[in-house]
């Protein structure tokens, strides 16, 4: 990757670990790596934090970001509006890469904006065994998403990304989530 980055897009099914790598691979490397942050209009759920979860904000101000260009992309879902892509354009200045977390929607659009943003994909994965298990212990609609697994998995199999990364070693994906968005080669051996 010898060209500048200024955006990585996480893309993976559920249980991947797509959120836990992003905050870890901010973490590792402040100076170098934000952490995106979408807006919606949603209201927090109780122990979300503004600015951390997501930017909370109202209609008119989410139109007002939109009407601006501040978004590369927004959709709705259940009434609430969602837009990704101004810490992009934020990191982009600075001259920091962009970890952003997308559905493959979400991602689309910002395959339109690869060159100019310097955006790079990075699907995350684990053994589908492995995915179910995450997927139960976690989540209140776990039979929608392990429904919604396999279509996950083929999107995996069928785009193109720059990285295939499977997280079934939290430690080993961090690294090698880190050299790819460094821009250090990618080991191809990972565990």
């Amino acid at each position: 990757m010898g060209e500048h980055v200024s955006v990585v897009v996480l893309v993976g099914p559920s249980g991947a670990g797509k959120s836990t790598l992003q905050d870890a691979v901010a973490a590792r490397h402040p100076d170098r790596v934000l952490r995106a942050v979408s807006h919606t209009t949603r209201a927090p759920r109780e122990g979300e934090v503004d600015g951390r979860e997501y930017n909370f904000v109202d209609r008119a101000a989410f139109e007002a970001l939109a009407n601006a260009g501040a978004f590369v992309e927004t959709a709705e879902y259940s009434g609430n509006q969602y837009g990704s892509g101004a810490t992009a354009r934020q990191a982009a200045q600075q001259g920091k890469v962009c970890l952003q977390v997308l559905e493959p929607k979400g991602a689309e659009s910002f395959r339109r904006l690869r060159d100019e943003l310097g955006c790079r994909f990075v699907f995350v994965t684990a053994p589908r065994e492995e995915l179910v298990k995450r997927i139960r212990a976690e989540r209140p609609d776990a039979d929608v998403r392990v429904d919604d697994l396999d279509v996950m998995l083929r999107y995996g199999d069928e785009a193109e990304f720059d990285l295939v990364l499977s997280n079934s070693n939290l430690a080993a994906a961090v690294d090698e989530l880190s050299r790819f968005v460094l821009g250090m080669p990618a080991r191809s051996d990972q565990a």
